[in-house]
């Protein structure tokens, strides 16, 4: 959900929905993790009456590392509910959260002004293979000049399109559901997940809670503080019916007696493009591992330029690259006792939504590099690679090199700065608005574009200024030449568009741009 709207009249709240799996599966190993609370304060969620301690999760906390997972498993989480705002984002929270032993809900953050069938059924397409046990309906935004006699009619139709597809509930908060649908009973005969941060985390609380007819919740929503570093991961109590898709052997390995093996399962995965303004190079937890290298480079000259190479603590690294719109590869490797492992095959992604297609030669299935060896990268590398660049652990620990800065090449990007024509593909949609750096006041802004004929999709590419650089905001592709969203960063945006026809996408827009103070 566009970054936690208030969701109560008194109140900030996030969105979240819980992620149901089914079956058996194999077993996996998994390592003792520091993080870890004693037993004796773990909080298991509400026992009484059924409930689990339930994370809900979205893009904004972005890729999870099987390393945070199973933190989050060791303080005792066993539910994730998994957002389904960004494709890359919701398809690797729901791999990692299914890997790990967790089961799965997700949520559709619903928007007014847009067709409520076709966001429920985005949603379910999102999702498709995964075993979700629920889809909630996210409702909390604000809606304007709707009253409740149009508000309870929209939610009815997402209702609909959501039972036509499978498990349907309903998120909200009491404040919310007061103000804006009269406290209507309409929907009672749903599941109920609510929000209220008062402290209390049990479901016997509702007698003195209770709101919209509902005789019982399912989940409450208590607390938005964050959890093992993920600082957006909102806490939950919430009734999951769903077995595992796994069952995970968390025994301690045995201890490792020679340098280990080449880290397994890359994230960002070949071929993928990243949206968020940011990657998250990841691997999952080596046995035994006290350090971690993630080297990366990009694309130069029909070839890879060395970048940077970070040390980490923990088996991932989050940093911004100086170079939007281009291609990128990465290899890892693990450090214990004995020494440095073997370095991983590259995995090749593209970063931003205008970089090019990811070459087959830009990966390399086969582990390369040789135990024990240390090769890395620094500042001033080939090309100014590895300048420009700011980075984040983001908790990791991380040691060695990773200044925010160095010499070479500043974070600026291609592309316009300017109104619509001065840069961009030709033969692309035209009749862009908002631009000409049209300041925007309102809550959500409406980019829309000319109808291409025969389109039948398009992809809105938004990005924002920071730091005298352009980073990618996010992408939106519906089938209409227009797309509602609400900014959460006040800044300069510049955006573009393309469609796609018989198939096939088209040549990009021009830039066009607005302010949003």
């Amino acid at each position: 959900m566009p970054r936690r709207v208030a969701l109560l009249v008194s109140l900030a709240s996030v969105l979240a929905l819980p992620f149901a799996g089914c079956g058996a599966g194999e077993a996996q190993v998994e390592t003792p993790k520091p993080d870890a609370p004693a037993s004796s304060d773990l909080f298991t969620g509400d026992p009484a009456h059924g409930a689990e301690y339930a994370l809900d999760v979205s893009f904004w906390e972005g890729p999870i590392s099987e390393y945070e997972m199973d933190c989050f498993w060791s303080s005792g989480v066993r539910h994730m509910v998994i957002g389904t705002q960004l494709q890359e984002t919701t398809t690797q929270q729901l791999q990692m959260a299914g890997a790990r032993g967790m089961t799965v809900d997700a949520y559709v953050y619903l928007y007014w002004d847009q067709d409520m069938a076709t966001q429920v059924k985005n949603a379910f397409q999102m999702v498709r293979g995964y075993p979700v046990g629920r889809m909630w309906l996210d409702v909390e935004a604000l809606p304007g000049s709707l009253g409740a006699n149009q508000l309870i009619p929209l939610l009815q139709q997402a209702v609909d399109a959501c039972q036509a597809e499978g498990d349907c509930g309903i998120y909200t908060g009491p404040g919310w559901w007061k103000s804006y649908v009269n406290n209507t009973t309409q929907f009672s005969n749903l599941p109920l997940w609510y929000a209220l941060y008062n402290g209390k985390t049990s479901l016997g609380d509702w007698s003195t809670e209770k709101f919209g007819g509902w005789t019982a919740p399912v989940g409450k929503q208590f607390t938005s503080v964050g959890i093992c570093g993920i600082g957006g991961a909102d806490g939950d109590v919430l009734q999951v019916s769903a077995q595992p898709q796994v069952v995970v052997d968390r025994t301690p390995p045995p201890a490792p007696t020679t340098a280990p093996a080449a880290p397994s399962d890359l994230f960002p995965t070949s071929g993928m493009v990243e949206l968020l303004g940011y990657t998250k190079m990841m691997v999952d937890t080596v046995p035994s591992a006290t350090s971690y290298q993630f080297d990366l480079e990009y694309a130069s000259g029909g070839g890879f330029a060395s970048y940077y190479t970070w040390t980490a603590s923990k088996p991932f690294v989050k940093v911004t690259p100086t170079y939007n719109n281009r291609v990128y590869r990465f290899r890892a490797r693990a450090q214990d006792a004995y020494g440095w492992g073997a370095w991983s095959g590259y995995s090749a992604f593209g970063y931003g939504a205008g970089a090019p297609a990811v070459s087959s030669g830009g990966a390399s299935s086969s582990t390369t590099g040789t135990s024990g060896t240390t090769s890395t990268s620094t500042t001033g590398s080939t090309s100014g690679g590895g300048s420009g660049l700011t980075s984040s652990t983001s908790g990791s620990g991380s040691t060695g090199s990773t200044s925010s800065t160095s010499t070479g090449s500043t974070g600026t990007t291609t592309g316009s700065t300017g109104s619509s024509g001065t840069t961009g593909a030709t033969g692309g949609p035209t009749g862009l608005a908002p631009d000409g750096d049209k300041t925007v006041t309102t809550p959500n802004v409406t980019l829309s574009c000319s109808p291409v004929t025969g389109a039948t999709k398009y992809t809105f590419a938004i990005e924002y200024q920071s730091g005298g650089a352009w980073l990618t905001y996010y992408g939106y592709t519906p089938s209409s030449p227009s797309v509602t969203f609400y900014p959460q960063i006040h800044a300069q945006y510049r955006w573009r568009v393309q469609a796609t026809v018989g198939g096939v996408a088209g040549p990009w827009s021009a830039y066009a741009t607005f302010d949003y103070p």
